[in-house]
């Protein structure tokens, strides 16, 4: 074996000074440009050195020793071939013993002539069995890596980089990882910031809306103020509010008490809604105790009757509840995507609730038998009978008020998209 123009003793400190790298405290690209600097200093024919890795925009070299191997990796870059693209693509080493003859990579060797270069080594940067990148060696001399203790030598500096560019990626790797997660959590901050905000100005809102309902009202007064506070509350786009109406014995219905933003026509058509005409306010009366959601797209089917007369919206109902029984539904209409998430809903079944103490104690303190024989809304009730009722009625409204509070539900996957209008 040929003695090595560089001494033994010059190639020991150069590998003690290689195995230093390992504890450095640099940055990543600061120990590579070392690392490649060490390395044409150390291995003898090596004019240059530079490691090559694959970034957003393609392969580019992070270190180079000097411009020589910066000059011939974007020449292999711009080529779209080249030793050191095919060690990335393959993972296992690319050596040319002469430029003179090689005749791979297309023009890329004849590139390198008239850089002067004449041979070359690129070895891959494979710390985990996955090539990462390559450590490319570049001589002015042919043959210049034939020599199996400079390969040996060359390997053991691509063994520094492999390292060096694996423990890189992981720490950009966990810099993206913790900037995902600081996203996230404000994220998650902003959302319940938002969300407490929307509590905050549905409580405003029932405390308006219990201040409005405070004085003696008529059934329909107090219809209209619930529908009015819940479109301003909401982004319903219209809420009507129906009562039950007919007797045991004849054809229930359905009567409209209050509404806002329906259309007249709409208006008189739901005026006198047949109960068994509307499947989905059945249901609400009947069995439902939760609010009941109907995307536009699934009315037509679950209600083809009520579609019609709310075309091209969503619906939510909500029923009133009195004792075990349902009084009548809150109604609201919205565009499509604009359906409330869990916490809005918790917010209406509030609403409903209060409409229901308002509508009872309109009912106590007003009573009449209409011409099917049932008690309806309004009338107003003889003298010292009227002046009991209203006190009854009043005493219900206060015990009610006593227990209603800002229902919400769990947190709906899509979050808490929109405050209180």
């Amino acid at each position: 074996m040929t003695e090595p123009a560089v001494s033994w003793s010059e190639i020991s400190d150069s590998l003690n000074e290689l195995a230093g790298l390992l504890l450095s405290a640099e940055q990543p690209t600061e120990v590579l440009h070392k690392v490649t600097a060490l390395a044409t200093r150390t291995i003898t024919a090596a004019a240059s050195c530079s490691v090559t890795v694959v970034g957003d925009n393609g392969p580019t070299t992070p270190a180079a020793a000097n411009q020589l191997a910066e000059q011939l990796d974007e020449l292999q870059y711009a080529n779209g071939d080249g030793p050191c693209l095919e060690v990335l693509r393959d993972g296992t080493p690319a050596k040319v013993e002469a430029m003179t003859v090689e005749t791979r990579w297309g023009q890329y060797p004849q590139l390198a002539l008239d850089h002067g270069v004449l041979s070359m080594l690129s070895l891959p940067l494979a710390p985990q069995g996955k090539t990462i990148g390559a450590l490319n060696l570049y001589a002015t001399v042919a043959h210049g890596f034939d020599d199996d203790s400079q390969r040996a030598i060359a390997e053991l500096f691509a063994g520094q980089a492999a390292v060096t560019l694996a423990g890189a990626q992981r720490h950009a790797a966990e810099l993206q990882l913790a900037a995902g997660l600081r996203a996230e959590v404000g994220r998650l901050l902003a959302a319940d910031r938002l969300r407490t905000e929307r509590i905050a100005g549905w409580r405003r809102w029932l405390a308006t809306l219990i201040e409005e309902l405070a004085p003696p009202l008529s059934a329909e007064q107090v219809g209209q103020v619930v529908v009015d506070a819940t479109v301003a509350s909401t982004q319903a786009m219209a809420a009507l509010l129906l009562v039950r109406s007919g007797a045991a014995g004849h054809q229930r219905r359905l009567k409209l008490l209050a509404q806002h933003n329906l259309h007249h026509v709409k208006r008189d058509r739901l005026a006198q809604l047949p109960l068994g005409r509307s499947d989905l306010l059945v249901d609400v009366l009947e069995s439902s105790t939760e609010p009941v959601v109907v995307a536009a797209d699934e009315l037509a089917h679950r209600d083809p009757r009520l579609a019609t007369l709310v075309s091209g919206h969503s619906v939510v109902a909500v029923a009133l509840p009195r004792g075990s029984d349902a009084v009548g539904v809150l109604m609201l209409t919205y565009r499509p995507g604009a359906e409330p998430d869990a916490d809005d809903l918790g917010y209406l079944l509030t609403v409903a609730r209060l409409a229901a103490a308002g509508l009872e104690r309109a009912r106590l303190a007003a009573v009449s038998v209409d011409d099917a024989g049932h008690e309806a809304f309004p009338a107003q009730a003889p003298g010292g009978a009227r002046a009991e009722q209203l006190a009854r009625g009043n005493r219900e409204f206060r015990s009610g008020l006593g227990h209603v509070t800002v229902r919400t539900r769990p947190e709906s996957p899509d979050g808490y998209a929109r405050p209180p209008g």
